[in-house]
């Protein structure tokens, strides 16, 4: 059964000795929860009642069931669970019926050699002020392009990956951890944050680019492209020139895996946001300050735009192949395409 995406985050994930802890908040607009469950490889193993959590209400102040959205799960799970990857899911019980869900991969030794970037450039890459958010994150952006790529293509043949708008290796780094694809490459234009890369993640390739493109790389360089968040922030005309240079360095056949903020995103943005994309198809206007003094003045933006748009417009450069709303951290949309 396919369950709803629910609004939320799990920023809590501990596994010492035998025991789970793990901690978050999820809630649906327009129907409350009774309680939340908890499951590992669809098996259920608790349930709770709701918490309150007066952050999640005050970042979403007209959200009514925003207050009592908060879960704290304990329990014991035995050590060869996690000893692979392992799906843990939350789920929004109501009436004993299971009517929402968010989820996250996890196994024990998941970022086991990894190093954890300074909090500056954590909060850059994640909104995150510890390393414990950080890999939350981490883990939830990973788990969902590595599901979405292994549905469209054979993982093992993939020779070349490069995940555009790195940061400071959030996911490239799990990538080279736990895929066995040769060549994984990072860029971004924070070059503290390439340069931290270069120095922990020393099988990767990682490099500064300009905001505007064009890159240094081949053309038909990559048979992947990955980019969290990045056509989030782009103007509708550097959008299109993004998409031009991507066409013209992944090889032919090749895929490209970008999230946007689509209409469910949208629902939760200003009213003013909310009428430029129903009018225009895309808000592009709202300046986003998280970048000031990396990105040039004016560039980084908040960007909202519909399914309908990207197909309309986004098909000149790709294909597109898939359309999976929410599918990234339960918010962004991802699109998935092809190099014709």
């Amino acid at each position: 059964m396919n369950l709803e995406l629910g609004r939320g985050y799990i920023d809590y994930l501990e596994y010492q000795n035998g025991h789970l802890t793990i901690g978050g908040w999820m809630f649906l607009k327009d129907q409350k929860f009774d309680s939340f469950r908890l499951k590992i490889n669809n098996i259920s193993l608790a349930e709770i009642d709701l918490i309150e959590r007066e952050d999640v209400q005050k970042a979403f102040p007209f959200m009514q069931n925003a207050l009592k959205s908060g879960f704290i799960f304990s329990s014991a799970v035995p050590e060869e669970i996690f000893s692979d990857w392992a799906e843990i899911e939350v789920l929004g019980i109501q009436q004993g019926r299971e009517i929402a869900r968010i989820s996250i991969i996890y196994r024990s030794d998941f970022h086991s050699s990894l190093q954890e970037p300074p909090i500056k450039l954590m909060q850059r890459v994640a909104n995150a002020d510890n390393a414990m958010v950080y890999w939350c994150r981490a883990l939830k952006s990973f788990g969902e392009f590595l599901e979405a790529v292994r549905e469209h293509c054979d993982l093992t043949s993939i020779e070349s990956l490069l995940d555009w708008g790195c940061g400071c290796g959030r996911v490239a780094s799990l990538f080279l951890k736990h895929t066995k694809i040769s060549q994984v490459y990072g860029c971004d234009i924070d070059k503290e944050a390439v340069e931290w890369c270069d120095k922990h993640l020393p099988s990767g390739h990682f490099s500064a680019i300009n905001p505007y493109p064009p890159t240094h790389y081949s053309d038909n360089m990559f048979n992947i492209v990955i980019g969290y968040s990045v056509f989030t922030h782009l103007q509708q005309d550097v959008q299109f020139r993004w998409l031009q240079e991507m066409e013209r360095i992944i090889i032919p056949g090749g895929l490209f895996f970008a999230s946007v903020h689509g209409d469910f995103a949208t629902s939760f943005a200003t009213p003013q946001v909310q009428e430029a994309v129903r009018k225009n198809g895309i808000s592009d206007s709202s300046l986003d300050q998280n970048l000031n003094g990396i990105a040039p003045e004016g560039y980084y933006r908040g960007v909202y735009q519909t399914k309908g748009y990207i197909f309309r417009e986004w098909e000149k450069y790709f294909r597109i192949i898939d359309y999976r709303e929410r599918l990234m951290g339960n918010f962004q949309d991802l699109v998935v395409m092809k190099k014709r």
